[in-house]
């Protein structure tokens, strides 16, 4: 009898290794999480002209064999800033409806307020979300820049899977890789050179300054 209850109890120690928990009590195999295979179009829109001026840019995320590739190309943003870049997972980039204190402007306290908090930063390391977040894209004196990166699909969402430990910090972590997808996710880029008038109406969450957090585009990730 006892050899059969330590047998019974290892079978299910073995089972349970390999399979997640997810928010609402239900366990899923990793084996049954959805295949993000796929790729991507980002056409940014601007957000907030009448300081930031006219953004252009077009981009393209890639999902291929357990591989997530990244390319931005931006002809016209404002020049020689730093541009921060970040996922949120939302299925709609955020306009005047989202325009909490009706000041004409869409700041980064409102955007969060809609989406939720930062999902993944596009910076210099993919793999976790706070590891490469202090480097960041730098524009040219004509507003160009690149930024090309790449991440194991896998390492990714390990970090996103982690508890969230943290509740202060700019971050938020996956409860469940049920339900998520790309295609449900908006990419917005943030910044405007600190010599920018700035309105004391437009907020920041705090984690960065009102300059380096002022919202300039949103691109949906439409799927090819």
């Amino acid at each position: 009898m006892l050899k059969n209850l330590i047998l019974f109890l290892s079978l299910v120690f073995i089972f349970s290794c390999g399979q997640r928990s997810v928010g609402d009590g239900k366990i899923i195999s990793p084996l049954k999480a959805p295949n993000h295979d796929g790729s991507y179009d980002l056409v940014f829109e601007s957000l907030n002209e009448s300081i930031a001026g006219d953004f252009s840019g077009e981009g393209e995320l890639i999902i291929q064999e357990n591989l997530l590739k990244i390319k931005l190309k931006v002809e016209d943003s404002p020049a020689d800033t730093i541009h921060y870049q970040h996922l949120y997972a939302f299925e709609r980039c955020p306009d005047l409806r989202d325009d909490l204190n009706r000041d004409g402007f869409l700041d980064e306290y409102e955007i969060v307020k809609k989406t939720g908090t930062i999902l993944i930063p596009f910076d210099s390391d993919l793999t976790q979300q706070e590891k490469g977040y202090s480097d960041q894209p730098l524009s040219n004196p004509s507003g160009k820049y690149e930024y090309e990166n790449s991440v194991n699909v896998s390492l990714l969402f390990d970090d996103l899977l982690l508890p969230e430990l943290n509740t202060q910090d700019p971050f938020r972590k996956l409860r469940s890789l049920l339900g998520f997808r790309f295609k449900k996710t908006i990419l917005v880029i943030f910044g405007v050179h600190e010599s920018t008038s700035i309105p004391e109406t437009v907020l920041t969450r705090g984690h960065l300054s009102q300059h380096n957090s002022f919202p300039i585009a949103c691109a949906q990730l439409i799927q090819r």
